[in-house]
């Protein structure tokens, strides 16, 4: 869910499509987070804000600074390169900067380091993390407000199950809850990334699935 206003989004705290920072760190940090967001159907990137949500606001020179860093690795150091809105927040005396990113037609967004691309990030709740290669490759074909229709049967529903309580599972988890193999299993994971239903990315080497929950909103609701 992308908030319409950047207030609404602090209220709401960090998610998928938010993501708070007290102060910029690094560069790679920063490209990291607005790729990640542009590949996750956009959201916000609030600076001046910690991660509890706490307004704290920057100083006039950190708002300069800020403002060009961000439409800097915007526009260099991620690539395609991304178009950003950015605007100040007022409150209680202090400003904060905050940038909108909208949902890009044009994913996978690369990370690029010393002009190379240096790797695919997306938002797995309120982080940004490294994509798994059936990702990379269903970001292609998701496009704003477009998803591969899937017919969720039985098997493909324990996925939904699975996942409701908890972030993440490997395909092996899965199969051995499902109790079915793991090229079947794989074989409905990759439908369902493609989907839109299932985020998959890399951890210490593994590979993880995760709910795309704002695409799933309605069957987490039922029972």
């Amino acid at each position: 869910m992308i908030y319409e206003t950047v207030q609404d989004a602090i209220a709401a705290g960090e998610s998928q499509s938010v993501e708070f920072k007290q102060q910029l760190s690094s560069d790679r940090q920063l490209s990291k987070a607005l790729s990640a967001l542009a590949n996750s159907g956009g959201g916000w990137f609030v600076v001046g804000v910690s991660d509890a949500g706490e307004f704290l606001g920057l100083s006039d020179v950190e708002l300069e600074r800020t403002s060009d860093r961000i439409l800097s690795a915007a526009a260099f150091a991620i690539d395609p390169p991304l178009s950003v809105e950015i605007e100040r927040v007022e409150r209680y005396g202090k400003t904060a900067i905050a940038a909108r990113i909208p949902d890009s037609p044009h994913k996978p967004h690369y990370v690029l380091e010393n002009g190379d691309r240096a790797g695919v990030f997306v938002r797995q709740n309120a982080a940004s993390v490294p994509a798994g290669a059936d990702m990379v490759k269903a970001l292609k074909f998701r496009q704003p407000n477009d998803r591969v229709p899937v017919q969720l049967g039985k098997i493909e529903r324990v996925w939904v199950e699975c996942l409701r309580d908890r972030d993440r599972i490997t395909i092996k988890q899965f199969c051995k809850i499902a109790n079915v193999s793991q090229r079947r299993a794989h074989r409905m994971a990759v439908e369902l990334v493609n989907a839109g239903i299932l985020n998959v990315f890399q951890h210490d080497r593994d590979t993880y699935y995760a709910l795309n929950r704002d695409s799933v909103r309605h069957l987490l609701t039922e029972r």
